[in-house]
Parts: structure tokens; C-alpha cells; sequence
């Protein structure tokens, strides 16, 4: 071998060793990082446009069940950046159509639940526990997993059996913001009084 062929075979070698371990997740990029600041700052302006502030914190909440899952999927399935996308088309379409009042958490919630990486599924190899984002976050569920390994992600490709369930739990966390519970009353904020 060649003195040139032996620093180009060590160059390679050096290079192969300097790379990031198999078990780390890549981090976001700065722009990355800059646009899913961006996007939740336009959640929180296009909910008080839409006349919900009180639904920044319930949806900022609900979005934190797939923290994470940016690291693993391509940005145009970053779910930040899914959900601003989404508010800002109900944002205009009820520009467009003239409607002026509040959104309901009905309409809010159609809009969340069809997003489409709420039928995002993920596996730590073949034989691995599968994530279940309605049971934990997919932070949570990538800590379980020692040494940590880039899981599996596949989109079912059909609205998922849970869509339905999915709805009605945002519903629920929505109008628990309208209707806080008060001291004494049932969850759900009616106004039974405090038993005796």
C-alpha cells in the first residue's frame, strides 16, 4: 500500500470512529428547533384568535404526549408543526366563510385528530413493545428502552380505531377549561352541593 492509500484508509477509519453511536438520536436542527419555537408561539396567538386562550395550556399538553417523535420522523410530520399548520387552516377558513364566534371544542377537536401523525405508531425492533400514545408520552416511552435505539415508525395509513377516542379525551380536556370544576362539585363543573 501506498503511503496516500494508508491516510485515505485511516482517514476512513477516523471517520467511522467519530461517528454518533447507533443508540443516540440525532438533534434537531437549529432551523428545526427555531420553527417548532415559532409554531407553538402561533398555536397560543391563533387560539386567542379563535377566542380559546384558555385552550393554549389543554392543546400545548396534549401535543406533549409526541415530544420526541420529532426526533425520529421527517419535519413534515413534526406534530408541532402539524397542529400550527392545522389551526392555521381552520383560522382561515372561518375567515373565509365569516364566521366570528368562538370555536367549539368539537370543531377544535375534528381539526387535532385528523392530523396525520396522530396515526403514527412506533416499535423498538420487531419483538419490542409497541408505543401506545394514549397511554404515555413518547418521551417516556423512548427512556424505557436501554441502551436508547431509534425505534421503528410506520403511519397505520387509515383514520386509527382511536380517532374516535382520541376526539372525545380533547373534547373532555377542552371543556374542562370552560367549565372548571369548583370546590364541592362533580368533575365536569356542575353544581351539586358539598355532601354534609
Amino acid at each position: 500500500m501506498s503511503t496516500r492509500e494508508i491516510r485515505k484508509l485511516l482517514r476512513l477509519i477516523q471517520l467511522w470512529l467519530d461517528r454518533p453511536p447507533l443508540t443516540e438520536l440525532a438533534p434537531l436542527t437549529v432551523e428545526h428547533q427555531a420553527l417548532r419555537q415559532q409554531a407553538i408561539m402561533s398555536i397560543a396567538h391563533m387560539l386567542q384568535g379563535l377566542g380559546q386562550a384558555a385552550w393554549i395550556s389543554p392543546v400545548l399538553d396534549w401535543l406533549s404526549q409526541y415530544d420526541g417523535l420529532e426526533l425520529v420522523v421527517f419535519k413534515d410530520q413534526d406534530p408541532v408543526l402539524l397542529s400550527a399548520e392545522a389551526l392555521a387552516g381552520l383560522v382561515q377558513q372561518r375567515a373565509e366563510s365569516g364566521v366570528t364566534t368562538a370555536v367549539t371544542p368539537t370543531e377544535l377537536a375534528d381539526k387535532l385528530a385528523s392530523q396525520s401523525f396522530c396515526d403514527l405508531r412506533a416499535r423498538m425492533g420487531y419483538e419490542g413493545q409497541e408505543w401506545d400514545p394514549s397511554a404515555e408520552r413518547f418521551m417516556d416511552y423512548l427512556t424505557k428502552i436501554k441502551p436508547v435505539v431509534i425505534p421503528h415508525v410506520w403511519s397505520t395509513g387509515y383514520a386509527p380505531a382511536g380517532t374516535t377516542a382520541l376526539r372525545e379525551r380533547l373534547i373532555e380536556k377542552l371543556t374542562q377549561t370552560q367549565n372548571p370544576p369548583t370546590l364541592g362539585s362533580p368533575p365536569g363543573g356542575g353544581s351539586d352541593p358539598i355532601p354534609e
